[in-house]
């Protein structure tokens, strides 16, 4: 369930006074995923970056929550498409193996070496043990979430992962 409302409220991040998240993690990928053209592709993650309160990666891929509340999950691909055309990329949650609705988002690639970095954010109430996955659908060949090693310099570049994930349990 997607959750939305309307008005500020106070959530004490990293710290500050009150109770502040009880629940984050990052987890990031090094690897180059293909995406096959018109096929759904769950996307993976190798590595936790950093992770307390209960949020960990399953098989690789299932963001999943220990604790019942309301989540922040966002994500970032490192897109390329390397052929002609300009197809789209659309990209998801499912939380269980299913479709949250009302919840894609869709970029349009441009033709060859055409890179993006798209990002999503979303809020979702979660139930204990629940997961998230994210889910990639290309409508071209040739397209890919990459990652790209770093660059000794000068100047030095970090390297680039393919994925991004974050998630913070807001209550």
């Amino acid at each position: 369930m997607i959750v939305r409302w309307s008005g500020y409220q106070n959530l004490a991040p990293y710290g500050s006074g009150g109770a502040g998240l009880s629940a984050l993690a990052q987890f990031s990928d090094t690897t180059d995923q293909t995406l096959p053209a018109n096929t759904p592709t769950v996307i993976g993650m190798n590595r936790t970056d950093y992770t307390v309160g209960g949020i960990t990666i399953v098989a690789g891929t299932q963001i999943t929550v220990a604790n019942a509340g309301v989540y922040r999950f966002d994500v970032s691909l490192q897109l390329l498409h390397t052929g002609v055309g300009s197809p789209n990329v659309t990209f998801w949650p499912r939380v269980n193996g299913v479709n949250v609705p009302d919840s894609a988002s869709s970029i349009e690639m441009g033709n060859n070496n055409n890179r993006n970095l798209p990002y999503v954010s979303l809020l979702l109430a979660m139930t204990a043990g629940q997961y998230l996955e994210w889910v990639v659908l290309s409508t071209g060949a040739n397209t890919s979430v990459k990652h790209y090693t770093a660059v000794p310099g000068p100047p030095a570049i970090p390297a680039i992962p393919s994925v991004i994930a974050g998630v913070y349990r807001l209550f």
